[in-house]
């Protein structure tokens, strides 16, 4: 597989993972979903993955959906 032809399945991939993640209502973007896929395909469990995010997610709604720096977040709370 040439780099022209692996670069378009990632992007399918992520096309594909990002309209299951809409019809989950997850509320992550693109960019978060492209890093997910990135982490687990580094070897990271996706179940220790999904609690990192739900308590990132805790963690910001008790600061009023932002980040450390004060911009918004980019995975919504639910």
């Amino acid at each position: 597989m040439n780099t022209t032809e692996k670069s378009q399945k990632q992007r399918d991939i992520l096309l594909l993972v990002s309209k299951i993640s809409n019809l989950l209502d997850t509320g992550l973007d693109n960019r978060s979903l492209y890093i997910c896929i990135r982490l687990i395909e580094a070897g990271v469990h996706p179940e220790c993955l999904a609690d990192i995010i739900k308590d990132l997610r805790n963690e910001s709604s008790s600061m009023g959906g932002k980040s450390v720096s004060g911009r918004p977040l980019s995975v919504r709370s639910k």
